[in-house]
């Protein structure tokens, strides 16, 4: 039988008759039996030149950045998850306002980014696991964020705040809140999750944990010269244990370094923990801006030595490494307009900014002993020192 879509008409000789449709291809080959061909779509020559003229257009748009294939999580989570446990996390950009927080991997000297096109990062900081970032926005309205190391989770835990710093433990997060309506700040504690949330002082300056989590090492902005103090992180048993400024805590728990004005300069002072056993570290400039830094093994220190000009563009900043036994400093790379040192888990290398006036600022890694440095990243701008994730091992 024809299909049910064949008209029927009636012939001259009484018998029915069918006309078959368009799509009919001839005769069926028993009778009942029906043959249909199936319609093709022939890949023209003009489908072709479509299609080479959109992939062109699309790598254009790629290379000329009018398209970025960062905007997209899916794209920058694909990237993260080829990057191996050997890596820093820093912040750069194009131009000083807006930035991308970039993850780069130190053994196939790749670079993946983690977020992108962010107004200007104030800080950035791993947990003490390597598995989240801590990261800051300092444009107003000023806020800390976490987000996971494999860019998933991204997330706001305090907002009015600057300088986030993770518990050794991994379990709370202290930084500054700021009160616009006095230009005040108070030091707060929370845990990581956000939640929690107590005012232990105000007035801060620079803070910083002890190594069991349970106190806080700060100065307060000064009225008539600075001190250090320790407090509990219940905001009981505050104590001056030490009078100078910019303190750091050695990893060991035992022992601070702190800067100590002199006439005409600052020196180098590295104590115990309770501010006993104090000395001053020998042979370092008088005209000294020191962000100290120490080894994660607490053997050494580095830190800056500015060299003033009466021309800013003059300006020279070097970095030098102290022995903490106070035996001795030497200079770690020649004196030039180098910045932000930090130090790799295993206390053999150390990661620096280069910012010379008129061209791109260069973030360096170079052993400790001063031998071995070379450049891994370039960009107009370098906002924050290069934080090694806790994971990190450089090869030798």
């Amino acid at each position: 039988m024809p299909s049910d879509n064949t008209d029927f008409q009636l012939g001259s000789d009484g018998e029915t008759k069918s006309e078959m449709p368009t799509e009919w291809t001839g005769k069926p080959k028993k009778k009942g039996a029906s043959r249909w061909r199936r319609a093709a779509w022939p890949i023209s020559g003009c489908s072709v030149l479509v299609l080479i003229i959109v992939l062109t257009s699309l790598v254009t748009m790629l290379a000329t950045g009018v398209v970025d294939p960062n905007d997209y999580e899916w794209f920058r989570r694909l990237c993260i998850a080829t990057l191996s446990s050997n890596k820093v996390a820093f912040a750069t950009g194009k131009s000083d306002q807006v930035s991308s927080l970039v993850l780069f991997d130190l053994d196939a000297k790749r670079s993946c980014i983690l977020v992108n096109k962010r107004p200007f990062f104030g800080g950035v900081a791993w947990s003490p696991d390597g598995k989240q970032i801590l990261y800051e926005n300092p444009a107003p309205p000023t806020q800390i964020s976490v987000i996971d190391a494999d860019g998933t989770h991204d997330h706001i835990v305090a907002t009015s705040a600057r300088g986030g710093l993770w518990s050794p433990d991994g379990r709370h997060i202290l930084f500054q809140r700021i009160l616009p309506s006095t230009l005040q700040n108070k030091l707060v504690e929370m845990d990581n999750d956000g939640s929690n949330l107590h005012e232990l002082i105000t007035d801060v300056n620079d803070y910083e944990w002890t190594a069991d989590s349970r106190s806080i090492m700060f100065t307060t902005i000064p009225t008539g010269g600075r001190s250090v103090y320790l407090i509990d992180i219940d905001g009981s048993n505050q104590r001056q244990i030490a009078g100078g400024a910019s303190p750091r805590l050695a990893p060991d728990g035992q022992h601070i370094a702190f800067m100590t004005s002199v006439a005409g300069g600052a020196v180098l002072t590295v104590a115990r923990l309770d501010g006993s056993d104090a000395h001053q570290i020998e042979n370092v400039p008088i005209y000294s801006n020191l962000k100290v830094e120490w080894s994660p093994d607490s053997k050494h220190i580095a830190f800056i030595v500015v060299k003033t000009n009466p021309n800013p563009t003059a300006m020279t900043y070097q970095i030098y490494i102290a022995h903490a036994d106070g035996s001795g400093t030497y200079a770690l790379i020649p004196e030039g307009r180098s910045v932000s040192p930090t130090w790799s888990p295993d206390s053999n290398s150390i990661a620096f900014v280069q910012r010379d006036p008129g061209s791109a600022q260069v973030l360096y890694i170079v052993n400790s002993d001063g031998s071995n440095s070379h450049k891994i990243f370039d960009a107009p701008y370098i906002q924050t020192s290069a934080q090694w994730c806790p994971t990190s091992r450089i090869k030798s």
